[in-house]
């Protein structure tokens, strides 16, 4: 395999894993900032004050980290 074809390969992999996830690398470290803004959405969003969990997720969004809810609580992943 040649460089130009191995860079293609690599390319057509990281459109497949993008979508599927296989390949994922392990979780980025959360900062302790990041995590109290994740607990206070959380306590929000149990509260029902959906307004606050949502200016929260923005601001988490705002430093670099999106919230993926799942069936099994919030994950956060770096942007």
């Amino acid at each position: 395999m040649n460089a130009n074809d191995a860079a293609a390969a690599l390319t057509a992999w990281d459109k497949i894993d993008s979508v599927l996830g296989i390949g994922t690398k392990s979780e980025a470290e959360v900062p302790a900032e990041i995590s109290s803004l994740l607990a206070a959405r959380q306590a929000a969003r149990q509260a029902k004050d959906f307004k606050k969990s949502d200016a929260i997720r923005d601001e988490l969004k705002a430093k670099g980290w999106v919230i993926e809810d799942t069936p099994k609580g919030p994950k956060l992943k770096k942007i």
